[in-house]
């Protein structure tokens, strides 16, 4: 599957994270910068149905989901992936965990996410 951005090469990389408060947004945007070209766009929301939202009003090259984040939206947290995998049509999908089990990771990638992170990690 073509990523969004490897369509357009001149366009900005547009990032969307999902997640209630442990990341932050900056550092995020600051690392990516040094590795990516062209500095991503990065936008937040602080929980799944907030992500939600963001994804139906926008569309998104990078969806980076913290699993802890998404229990306003559904549970398990696979369930909710699921859901925003689908909005997120197009877009990379990964999320992030703190050490979830490796058959929990697994769960969440059937649900639709391309790869799962754990905390910590590096950009």
């Amino acid at each position: 599957m073509l990523l969004r951005a490897a369509m357009r090469p001149e366009a900005v990389l547009r990032l969307l994270l999902i997640e209630s408060g442990t990341t932050d947004p900056q550092v995020l945007a600051d690392a990516l910068a040094q590795t990516l070209a062209t500095p991503p766009q990065v936008m937040t929301a602080g929980g799944g149905r907030r992500g939600a939202e963001a994804l139906r009003a926008s569309r998104f090259d990078v969806v980076l989901m913290d699993l802890d984040s998404l229990g306003d939206l559904a549970s398990p947290p696979a369930d909710a992936v699921a859901r925003l995998v689908k909005l997120a049509e197009g877009a990379l999908t990964l999320a992030i965990s703190d050490g979830s089990s490796v058959s929990a990771n697994l769960e969440v990638m059937r649900a639709g996410a391309h790869d799962c992170l754990t905390r910590p990690f590096a950009a």
